[in-house]
C-alpha cells in the first residue's frame, strides 16, 4: 500500500488539537470521556485522514451548530463552563483549518456529546514535492502572521504612536486577549491586564482614553473594577466598556449601576466594539473642547459623573478664592487640593485637555468674560479682578483666547 503524507504545519496543528481537546474537556462532566481517533478514509476516489475529538459532555443544540464557530460564540450553558469561557478556541481552529486547506465539521446531540472531525487530505510523496514548489508553502505562511497569531505576549504589542488613544483591555482569557489586541493595535495604543486588580492597577499608573472589560473574571471582576474606577478620583472620569457572556437584563443594569458607560454582550461584532469605542473617545473630546469654547464655569456642562463634577467645582472655588492673586500658581493650586502636581496635571489632563496651569488661566479669562456682560467694571478693573499684573498683559491672554479683544467683545456681546 502506497504511503500517504499530508501538509502539516507542526504549530498550527498542535493548537487546533489542543483547542479541540480543550473545548471537550470543559464541556464533559467528571467521569465522562473524551476520545480522538485517526483514520484514513476514501471519499470520491481522494485520500483524507479523519482525525476526530469527541466527548460524552452537554452537547450542542442544532441551532447553535451552525454558530459554533463564530468568534465570540459560547454555548449558553454557563454552569459548564469556568468562567463563561473564551468564545475563541473554536474560531481559531476554523480559521487555522482553513488556513491549511483543512475542513473541519461538528457532529452533536444535545445531552450525547459532541464529535469534532479534521478532514486532512492526503497526497503521495511525488504530489508533496509539488505542492510545495508550486505553492511555495513556507513563504506563503508569513502573509497570515498577524491574522492567526493569538500568542503574542504583551511586549508584542509596544506602544509606538503616542497620539494614537490609549485603552486598558482588562481579560483573564489570553486568547481573547490576543485576538482583540491584534484588531485593536492599527488605531489605537493597547495596554492589557488579566484581572479587574491588575486593571485597576494599570489604569492608575497609565490614565487610559478608555477601558474595555469582560465582567467575568477570577480575582476581581469587571462589575468590581467598574465600581472601584468610577469612585476614585483619579480614574471616575475614564468611559468603561463591559463585555459579559450573561446576556440577563438584571446583569446590564448592575454594571451601568456601578458606573459603566456601555455594555457588550459576547458574542458581539467588533465592529459594533470598534465604533462605540470610537463614540465613546470622541465625546470625552467634545466635553473638552466645550470647556474651552464656552463662558460657562458650570462643571456638569463638561464633566460626566458627580465625582468629576466635585473635583472641577472644588478647583473653582480655590481659584475664586485666589481670583486676585497674580502669582497664584499651579503648585498651589494642588497644595491646596492635597494632591501632587504630577497627579493634578495628570487628572485635569483626562478631563479636559488642559493642565493646571492654563486651567487657571482660561478660568480667569472666563470670569473676565462673565464680567464684561455684566457691564459693571471698566476693561482695566476687570484685568486686576482677575490677577493679571497690567491691561495691556490681560488683553493679549484675552485676544489669544476669544480671538478678540476685551472692548470688541463686549461691543459683540452686548
Amino acid at each position: 500500500m502506497e504511503s500517504a503524507f499530508a501538509l502539516l504545519d507542526k504549530d498550527k496543528f498542535e493548537k487546533i488539537v489542543n483547542n479541540l481537546l480543550s473545548n471537550a474537556f470543559k464541556f464533559t462532566d467528571v467521569g465522562g470521556t473524551v476520545n480522538t481517533e485517526v483514520v484514513e478514509k476514501i471519499i470520491s476516489d481522494k485520500k483524507f485522514a479523519l482525525v476526530s475529538v469527541s466527548d460524552s459532555g452537554v452537547g450542542i443544540t442544532k441551532e447553535n451548530q451552525s454558530k459554533i464557530f463564530n468568534r465570540f460564540f459560547q454555548v449558553d450553558d454557563s454552569s459548564k463552563r469556568n468562567y463563561g469561557g473564551s468564545g475563541i478556541g473554536l474560531a481559531l481552529v476554523k480559521e487555522l483549518t482553513t488556513l491549511l486547506g483543512w475542513d473541519i465539521s461538528v457532529n452533536s446531540s444535545e445531552g450525547e456529546g459532541t464529535e469534532f472531525t479534521l478532514k486532512i487530505p492526503l497526497l503521495s510523496q511525488k504530489e508533496i514535492q509539488t505542492s510545495l514548489s508550486a505553492l511555495n508553502y513556507h513563504d506563503d505562511q508569513s502573509k497570515f502572521v498577524d491574522q492567526v497569531d493569538f500568542e503574542k505576549s504583551d511586549d508584542d504589542y509596544p506602544i509606538e504612536n503616542n497620539s494614537k488613544p490609549l485603552l486598558l483591555f482588562v481579560e483573564d482569557q489570553i486568547e481573547v486577549r490576543d485576538y482583540v489586541l491584534g484588531l485593536l493595535k492599527e488605531d489605537y495604543n493597547v495596554l492589557q491586564a488579566e484581572n479587574g486588580k491588575a486593571g485597576f492597577d494599570v489604569a492608575i499608573n497609565s490614565l487610559p482614553d478608555l477601558i474595555i472589560s469582560d465582567v467575568m473574571m477570577p480575582v476581581m471582576d469587571g462589575i468590581e473594577l467598574c465600581k472601584k474606577l468610577k469612585t476614585d478620583w483619579k480614574t471616575s472620569h475614564i468611559p468603561v466598556i463591559l463585555l459579559t457572556a450573561k446576556a440577563t437584563h438584571q446583569s446590564k443594569l448592575e454594571g451601568l449601576e456601578f458606573g459603566a458607560d456601555d455594555y457588550l454582550t459576547k458574542p458581539f461584532d467588533f465592529e459594533e466594539l470598534s465604533i462605540r469605542i470610537k463614540n465613546l473617545i470622541t465625546q470625552r473630546k467634545h466635553l473638552k473642547e466645550k470647556f474651552s469654547k464656552e463662558i460657562s464655569l458650570n462643571a456638569e456642562s463638561f464633566t460626566t459623573n458627580n465625582l468629576d463634577k466635585d473635583f472641577i467645582e472644588k478647583i473653582n472655588k480655590i481659584i475664586e478664592t485666589h481670583l486676585q492673586d497674580e502669582n497664584f500658581t499651579s503648585e498651589n493650586l494642588a497644595q491646596e487640593l492635597f494632591v501632587s502636581r504630577s497627579q493634578l496635571n495628570r487628572k485635569l489632563s483626562a478631563v479636559i485637555g488642559k493642565g493646571p496651569g492654563e486651567f487657571i488661566r482660561i478660568y480667569k479669562l472666563k470670569r473676565a468674560a462673565q464680567m464684561i456682560l455684566e457691564n459693571k467694571l471698566s476693561i482695566t478693573q476687570i484685568a486686576l479682578e482677575v490677577g493679571f499684573s497690567s491691561p495691556a498683559q490681560f488683553t493679549r491672554a484675552f485676544q489669544k483666547h476669544y480671538n478678540c479683544s476685551p472692548s470688541e467683545f463686549k461691543q459683540i456681546k452686548l
